[in-house]
């Protein structure tokens, strides 16, 4: 667990750094690349297909002793044959199609990316699934530590270009690869089992891979298809200028994910009233305190623009993603936790789902028809909404009976209230927010008791009616 910590912690670190320190060192272009590069290297894990995942579901629950290491080390094989082949395929593709020459750099950065992080995302999950986690947890380590040096000597030379960050991106990654590598030495040299066998539970692992990287992505997309809109209608600098705001958003939302990875397994301890009660404590103090992020927009749009005033187009996309910290974090802490504990990973993926095709309509209609990066980003918040939602009614029906449709139309109404004052500007977006919050806890003044319950460690507090 101290390792698993301690790798969490070095992550946020160098999120800090990448969010407010390197746009302040790169240019605008610049720092629009760097996020291309970022952006696009969260999905070349979809070319593994699933197969870490099959393994990982697979072996789970094994000892290290008992795996077949010759079989381990052939389907390893298959995968790193396969990932090479794809890469030479698509490098081929690059230079047959007339791409930019910054563009052409990123997509072959992307490329050998690609290789290290299949690879280690093939052997990895076989540490997880034997409980050897702190081997995966001081991989992850030793990755986001060699970025961070690297980072590190990049701000205190002045660097100037994306290309070094990108290299020490790879870097990190291939850092982490050698040291599983060298953890799983005995798979390295044992002998290789047979190639029709390993073929065989190289598809199978596809097969049920697939499903869990669906999933996956089908969250993930939520976001990046409105991303991926936004850079092929409006160009780099638009995207550049939102990617911004959107890390300010991933970073706040990465530390709270923070929460629900030390809430799942508590959870899972307890009998289902006490997790029914928890429920309302959390729900409750989500609301009263997850709210007072609107609170802190103008001031922190100060402080930016005094340090990144080249970013000030950021700031109206950041008021308008504020609602995310909200519903997206409510989503992460809460509702994905305890459909999780419930076993409705099912009803989690149609919910992302419907969130997906939310998300990819409004951006579509946006780019093709309004020309518009606030609709597309509006949209973007309103498919998050509608699956915070989706997840919470669902919850509260089916599996806890549980009364929150007050506490959620007072959230909706902020949020509302929050991105029309964005579009007035000024002051309205400080004033609009607190006389909201204000209303909002005058019509759920029993929140305030079960908040402090759980912040008090106060199992049995009486909960009040709504």
């Amino acid at each position: 667990m101290a390792y698993a910590f301690a790798a969490q912690g070095i992550a946020l670190i160098s999120s800090f750094l990448m969010t407010l320190v390197v746009p302040k060192v790169l240019g605008v272009l610049e720092y629009a690349y760097w996020q291309l590069f970022i952006f696009y290297a969260g999905y070349v894990a979809v070319l593994l297909f699933g197969i870490g995942d099959g393994v990982y579901l697979r072996l789970g629950g094994r000892h290290y002793e008992e795996l077949d290491k010759g079989a381990l080390k052939a389907e390893m094989g298959i995968v790193f044959g396969m990932q090479v082949s794809i890469a030479l395929a698509l490098l081929l593709a690059i230079y047959i199609f007339n791409f930019n020459s910054n563009f052409r750099t990123v997509l072959l950065l992307l490329l050998l990316y690609s290789v290290f992080q299949n690879l280690y995302g093939f052997i990895s999950p076989i540490f997880q699934a034997v409980n050897l986690t702190r081997l995966y947890s001081i991989g992850i380590a030793i990755n986001k530590i060699a970025f961070l040096l690297i980072l590190l000597v990049f701000l205190l030379s002045e660097g100037s270009g994306y290309e070094p960050l990108a290299v020490g991106y790879i870097a990190g990654m291939g850092a982490s690869l050698l040291y599983c590598l060298a953890c799983g030495r005995d798979i390295l040299f044992a002998k290789s089992g047979s190639w029709v066998e390993a073929f065989k539970i190289t598809l199978d692992d596809l097969r049920t891979g697939a499903q869990v990287m669906a999933a996956y992505y089908a969250s993930s997309l939520i976001v990046g298809v409105a991303r991926q809109i936004i850079v092929m209608r409006w160009g780099l600098e638009a995207f550049g200028q939102m990617s911004f705001a959107f890390s300010m958003v991933s970073f706040v939302l990465a530390f709270i994910a923070q929460f629900s990875l030390v809430l799942f397994p508590v959870l899972r301890r307890l009998d289902v009233g006490s997790i029914n009660s928890r429920y309302r404590q959390l729900r409750d103090t989500l609301f009263v305190l997850a709210s007072l992020s609107y609170l802190c927009y103008l001031p922190g749009c100060t402080l930016l623009g005094m340090w990144l005033p080249q970013y000030a187009d950021s700031f109206h996309y950041l008021g308008l993603l504020m609602p995310l910290l909200v519903f997206d974090g409510k989503m992460n802490i809460l509702c994905s936790t305890y459909l999780k504990v419930y076993g409705d990973t099912r009803q989690l993926m149609g919910f992302n789902v419907l969130a997906l095709v939310v998300s990819a309509l409004f951006s579509c209609v946006g780019a093709l028809v309004l020309d518009s990066v606030d609709f597309v980003v509006c949209g973007l918040v309103l498919a998050i909404l509608l699956r915070s939602i989706a997840s919470e009614l669902y919850l509260a029906k089916r599996r806890l009976s549980f009364p929150c449709y007050r506490l959620l139309v007072c959230e909706c109404a902020m949020a509302l209230s929050f991105m029309i004052a964005v579009f007035f500007g000024g002051f309205w977006t400080e004033i609009v927010p607190l006389a909201g919050y204000a209303l909002s806890i005058a019509l759920n003044r029993g929140v305030f008791q079960s908040t402090k319950a759980l912040l008090l460690h106060k199992k049995d507090a009486q909960m009040p009616g709504r």
